[in-house]
């Protein structure tokens, strides 16, 4: 089987040297590697064109500034492989050995994503992130999952005949849950494996909601979750979004209570009751962990998500 690494480089030069050698040095050598340069303003298509001249396997594409979600879409739409492995400029595949294993489970077991462990680097410190907070590694239908899914599309692998390109958007929040989940709404079957096969660094500068959190990024990601949780067929599905919705939902609602900027606007009352509406028919508040949170977090819903 053949594995398409794609991904969007911006204004990586420090970092993307790294990722490319993450790459050649994997033992399995049936691969391509493309790289969307989306619009950099540093060195870095000089780079990657330095980079597309000693291997054939990589394929570097220009392309104006346009975010990840449309960069990547882009990468699927040049890609040739059967799996498909999408990872951020300014990360790196952690193991030498990483593709193989990855690929001999495809070979092995008839599944249609495989999910499995990030490391998280920040500055000295290393921590593993588990694919899923509560689910056993296994092999699983989509109609048991019963989980919060991480939305980053670098801890997972996807299969090309699955993925379409009506799954990817015109955005820089949340483009990577909403890759996700429209592909598994798709999908019979998944596994998750407990190995570590990415490695990503935190530099601090992101454009997530992890970063520099402000009521239009907040406004986007509610867009996001109200469009999918309409739009999903899986009912598994509808509940682990939720359960992202809901922890979410809580932090929107104490920022709101805090009079930050924007979070009082028409714009965030009509989204945030919606959802907080969606959350109250469907009693969701497993991920609120906390009991005083439990109980603030009803609060909420008593108040705000009123019809």
């Amino acid at each position: 089987m053949k594995i398409s690494v794609i991904v969007p480089v911006y204004n990586s030069e420090k970092y993307i040297k790294k990722l490319v050698e993450s790459v050649f040095n994997q033992t399995y050598q049936d691969y391509e590697l493309i790289l969307v340069n989306d619009g950099s303003t540093d060195n870095s298509l000089k780079i990657l064109k330095e980079l597309e001249k000693k291997d054939s396997r990589i394929k570097v594409y220009d392309e104006k500034n346009s975010g990840p979600g449309l960069a990547r879409k882009y990468g699927f739409l040049k890609s040739t492989g059967d799996l498909l492995y999408f990872i951020d400029s300014d990360d790196w595949i952690t193991h030498d050995t990483d593709l193989e294993r990855i690929v001999s489970k495809f070979e092995k077991e008839k599944i249609d994503v495989l999910f499995f462990n990030r490391e998280d680097i920040e500055g000295n410190d290393k921590s593993i992130i588990k694919g899923f907070d509560n689910m056993k590694p296994g092999i699983y239908n989509i109609s048991e999952l019963d989980d919060i899914v991480r939305p980053g599309l670098g801890s997972k692998i996807l299969k090309k005949d699955i993925l379409s390109a009506d799954m990817f958007i015109d955005s820089n929040i949340y483009e990577d849950l909403y890759t996700t989940y429209l592909y598994l709404d798709k999908c019979h079957n998944f596994e998750y494996e407990d190995e570590t096969y990415y490695s990503i660094y935190h530099d601090g500068k992101g454009s997530s909601l992890s970063y520099d959190i402000n009521s239009k990024k907040i406004n986007k990601s509610l867009e996001i979750l109200i469009y999918l949780y309409n739009n999903l067929k899986e009912e598994s599905l509808k509940k682990s979004l939720l359960y992202r919705a809901s922890v979410l939902y809580f932090s929107y609602m104490v920022r709101k209570v805090k009079h930050k900027d924007g979070y009082t606007s028409n714009e965030f009352n009509k989204l945030i009751k919606e959802l907080g509406i969606i959350l109250k028919n469907n009693k969701i508040e497993f991920y609120i962990d906390n009991k005083l949170k439990k109980v603030i977090y009803r609060i909420f819903l008593k108040v705000y998500a009123r019809k």
